[in-house]
């Protein structure tokens, strides 16, 4: 490391005299930090001089904005990034009597515009002021330091001659990386307790939706709206950011202002004062699916404690009243179920929605080392791009930020990390018709992931397309009379309540394609396309879509994958199993890459077979001329020679001439 680069990052003075003992205290300093923080040195000193900046301009405005802009420029996000900004801009100039400050504004506006986008969009769930809150706790740290439990070893050199406010401000310094550290480098459920740690600190939980403190979020827990909101704005925020390192410098300008003025109702607007408005980017299945995950984990609690309890029953003790745990205050466990306690979001994260934790993680990274790749231990948030393609389950074509950042993706996004990225339309009934033909010929070869998208038929006047289900696999299709396929596979409800339904390992059925061509006669075998179950005429597969489109199958259970509904209940709370077919999707997902990939290989195996076809339709003329003289074609064209042989004295005038 260079002696003076250090020096200048932590803003200490070069001398002659102190120039080794000081760089050895911040050697030891920057080893003793990567032994506890999960960054490089590189990554440390930027962070370093970015919490001295924070320190010293004490949520100063920016020099260079204007007073319109005047609201804004206190953010700490933006704060943050111009600390950033200002840190590369001094290490650039390598010393030069330059304005840093107004220099990092004028070198790189496109970043700062997208910046103030992103701030823009996170402002209705409080994120920056908590994020703060937990970044700058400096009550904690000046505890810390009065107490001597300093984060560092007192016995160090390098604390042998500091005072006290160098004690606090080391303190301080840790309470700054921990809160980065917590934001996705120190795994998926560090960040989801940031996540709910942030959501408790936003105003929503102060009083519930009656303004009553009976229904008031505590410090403990926060609404289940609010977290979903909350992963929402992040994974747009993120893709905001995103933008800078894409190709596509002409396309910039005309996104930013989309992102401030198409999406500004729904996006940037207020929770309390837009309801209406704000259902255009709730993940209404998502917040469904958590709380019922709650309810169902809290029912299982107070079952549990029911039948375990030592305690005998009496008139007084409140379990043991004379109505039994299930239905005694159902209707106050459904009310209480809506506040998520830290415990059931991270439960309900890790087992339906995998990825949303790299909501945080991704777009702090984009906040505070812009341009430098993720860590490969790390896999970024990316929002699903159906840019230019038609969908009959998302609004419009993708070309707007309201379809862009449609919540139904933001759903797929969450449940694998298979389905972020670019996306490719195989197959849609609103073109394509119902036609097996047309849906096995596209996937027939096709050698990526896909996803299947279905909608009932019973939903059809419902804009708001409630309920909606399929399957996700990662295995190339094929045409079989047996299940094949991976683990990879699994099935999902997306709507009216998310749920994923992975195999179980049971059984291998994961997925069949069977078309009645290849059948020979009458096989008892089902002809479509399924998953799970099995695959007879009087047993189809769990998810069936059979060759006549009518009579789908949507059931509950079976031995592949977990139990689980696919198909919302009836009116009256019973399961449904048959259904009709509204619309059906099949898209290819994985990435721009994968999805070429895909499509390369299905073209190949197009012309393979084309030209077998060919291959076939060719034939040996002078072979086919004696096969028919043989007899071994059926044919009348030369039965006149055998006639002529027959007859009295046909043979000799043959033989004569």
């Amino acid at each position: 490391r260079h002696s003076n680069a250090l020096a200048i990052i932590m803003g200490t003075t070069i001398s002659s005299t102190f120039t080794t003992r000081t760089t050895q205290r911040q050697r030891t300093k920057i080893e003793l930090l990567g032994d506890k923080f999960p960054f490089s040195d590189t990554e440390l000193l930027q962070l370093i001089a970015c919490f001295r900046h924070l320190k010293q301009e004490n949520s100063s405005c920016f020099t260079s904005v204007t007073d319109d802009e005047h609201d804004s420029c206190y953010s700490f996000l933006l704060n943050l990034a111009k600390a950033i900004d200002d840190r590369n801009t001094s290490t650039k100039c390598n010393n030069e009597d330059t304005n840093s400050s107004s220099n990092a504004v004028k070198k790189n506006p496109d970043r700062m515009d997208l910046l103030k986008s992103a701030d823009a969009i996170l402002r209705p769930s409080n994120f920056g002021p908590s994020f703060q809150d937990i970044c700058l706790d400096t009550s904690a740290a000046a505890a810390c330091a009065s107490s001597s439990s300093s984060a560092f070893d007192p016995a160090n050199n390098y604390h042998k001659n500091n005072n006290e406010d160098n004690l606090q401000e080391d303190v301080e310094l840790e309470i700054f990386l921990n809160a980065i550290a917590c934001c996705g480098r120190r795994g998926s459920r560090a960040a989801l307790k940031m996540i709910h740690g942030l959501c408790c600190r936003s105003p929503s939980c102060g009083s519930g939706n009656n303004g009553s403190s009976s229904n008031a979020c505590t410090a403990t827990t926060c609404t289940a709206q609010d977290l979903m909101l909350l992963c929402h704005r992040l994974a747009i925020a993120s893709d905001v950011l995103s933008e800078q390192k894409e190709d596509e410098m002409q396309d910039r300008s005309r996104r930013k202002s989309s992102s401030l003025e198409q999406i500004q109702r729904c996006i940037i607007a207020d929770d309390d004062d837009h309801d209406d408005d704000l259902s255009i980017i709730l993940p209404k299945g998502l917040v469904q699916s958590l709380i019922t995950y709650a309810q169902k984990h809290r029912q299982q609690q107070q079952q549990f404690s029911y039948n375990f309890d030592p305690a005998p029953p009496s008139s007084t003790h409140p379990q043991h009243s004379s109505t039994t745990p299930g239905n005694n205050d159902d209707s106050e466990i459904v009310q209480k179920a809506k506040h998520i306690t830290l415990e059931e979001f991270t439960l309900w994260a890790e087992s339906t929605a995998p990825t949303l934790s790299a909501t945080l993680s991704t777009f702090v990274h984009h906040l505070l080392f812009p341009r430098v790749p993720h860590p490969p231990s790390r896999t970024p948030f990316q929002y699903p791009n159906i840019v230019d393609q038609h969908s009959a389950f998302f609004s419009g074509n993708g070309t707007t930020d309201s379809d862009k950042y449609h919540p139904l993706l933001f759903t797929y996004a969450c449940m694998s990390p298979a389905l972020m990225g670019n996306w490719f339309r195989l197959y849609t009934t609103d073109t394509d018709g119902l036609s097996f033909n047309r849906l096995q010929h596209s996937l027939l070869g096709y050698g990526g992931p896909t996803l299947l998208m279905i909608r009932a038929a019973d939903d059809a006047s419902n804009d708001d397309a409630s309920n909606c289900f399929g399957a996700f696999t990662g295995h190339a299709w094929k045409e079989s009379a047996h299940f094949y396929g991976n683990s990879d596979v699994f099935l999902y409800q997306a709507q009216p309540c998310v749920g994923v339904h992975r195999p179980r390992g049971n059984s291998t059925n994961y997925m069949y394609c069977n078309s009645h061509s290849r059948s020979k006669g009458y096989d008892g075998l089902a002809h479509g396309i399924g998953f799970g179950g099995s695959n007879t005429t009087d047993q189809p597969p769990r998810l069936f879509i059979p060759e006549s489109f009518e009579q789908c199958v949507a059931s509950s259970r079976d031995l592949t994958f977990e139990p689980g509904l696919l198909l919302p209940r009836n009116s009256n709370g019973t399961l449904q199993k048959y259904f009709e077919l509204d619309a059906l999707e099949v898209w290819g997902v994985g990435g721009y890459e994968v999805v070429q990939e895909a499509l390369s290989d299905r073209v190949k195996q197009r012309d393979i077979r084309q030209a077998n076809i060919q291959k076939a339709r060719k034939v040996d003329k002078a072979q086919f001329l004696d096969d028919f003289k043989s007899g071994l074609i059926e044919s009348k064209a030369f039965v006149h020679r055998e006639q002529m042989r027959g007859r009295d004295g046909a043979n000799a005038c043959a033989d004569d001439e």
